[in-house]
């Protein structure tokens, strides 16, 4: 089995009636926009649990927060032939990354005007891996659970350029941001994102948007984040709060100091390394993937698709070789390799 999930988080009873999304319920004298939000719809964290675990993958590749930029996210998987080429329709885009694990860290939805694609490129490509031994992560990030929260969030109704939330995309086409939160739109997108993790441990490597795990055991840090969404649904703290694992920012102090990061790291485990995203200013480089000086923390997130003056930032992916000694390298949208800084 490539991946092995951990499925004894929490109480059984308590997993049956996990919140995954809202349940909306509406009447006759209800809009669509007052569809309540309020009740819990389950989530069974046997299946679909907060944290997950892989053992076998050697090739491992990695970015963060496409944020609806479509065309920049299938131009670097292509050049580096995770994908056979770049389709419009993300339907019918073909997964050709043989057995590698493709983890995508978060955020995948608003600034860009393609949030919808974005998302039906990972669904359709996660559907298709398995096929040739691979295997697409895609996990939750802060823009995910907070618009699972509430659909007409401040981020997802935004609008202007490298602004453009979610919802102006979901009213173009027909669907109903309410619907879509409460796992009832017609197709499944939201049910979707409501399973998705929140991290994941892949050998030796974790990955989390955020990546504050609070120095916490992977069992224990799956149990607090399961426990929080059956309690609260996702705009508990514990998932989207200013020390969150999806939220938190600077959580590793000073990344030219030795001990960046050692509490969390040494905390999960086996882990030897955490790759996060939501922080494109970390490590005081906004446009690449750093490193901590002593290698144990590595940023992902490059502002993939914002525009900086006239031009958009490039996507990049980050690739880990797991066989014999960890190897790891950026790869840019050229296909290009550079080692990592």
């Amino acid at each position: 089995m490539l991946v092995r999930q951990l499925i004894t988080s929490v109480a059984a009873a308590v997993a049956l009636v996990a919140v995954g999304c809202s349940s909306a319920e509406s009447n006759d004298a209800t809009s669509s926009d007052e569809v309540n939000t309020s009740k819990a719809a389950a989530r069974d964290f046997a299946v679909h649990p907060a944290i997950v675990e892989v053992d076998e993958a050697d090739q491992l590749y990695a970015l963060s927060d496409p944020h609806g930029h479509y065309d920049e996210l299938v131009q670097v998987l292509a050049a580096n032939h995770l994908i056979a080429s770049a389709n419009a329709d993300p339907t019918k885009v073909k997964w050709t990354g043989g057995t590698a694990a493709l983890l995508v860290l978060g955020d995948l939805i608003d600034k860009g005007e393609k949030s919808l694609e974005v998302i039906d490129l990972l669904r359709t490509l996660e559907h298709q891996a398995p096929g040739s031994g691979g295997r697409v992560l895609v996990i939750m990030g802060n823009h995910e659970a907070e618009f699972l929260a509430d659909p007409r969030n401040d981020k997802a109704t935004s609008t202007g350029e490298d602004e453009e939330g979610i919802v102006s995309q979901l009213a173009a086409n027909g669907v109903d941001p309410a619907k879509l939160a409460a796992c009832n739109d017609s197709d499944g997108r939201g049910r979707w994102l409501a399973d998705l993790p929140l991290g994941a441990r892949v050998k030796k490597w974790f990955f989390a948007h955020g990546g504050n795990t609070g120095g916490r055991t992977l069992a224990d840090l799956r149990d607090k984040l399961e426990r929080s969404i059956a309690k609260n649904g996702f705009s508990d703290d514990d998932i989207i709060g200013g020390d969150s694992l999806l939220q938190s920012q600077h959580w590793y102090g000073d990344p030219k100091d030795g001990t960046a990061g050692e509490k969390e790291v040494d905390g999960l485990g086996h882990v030897k390394h955490i790759v996060f995203g939501h922080d494109p200013g970390a490590f005081d480089d906004r446009g690449r993937m750093r490193q901590s000086k002593n290698g144990l923390l590595v940023k992902v997130d490059v502002a993939m698709g914002l525009h900086e003056g006239s031009k958009p930032n490039p996507a990049f992916l980050l690739h880990i070789t797991t066989v014999g000694e960890d190897t790891v390298e950026v790869l840019d949208s050229k296909g290009k390799a550079s080692a990592l800084d």
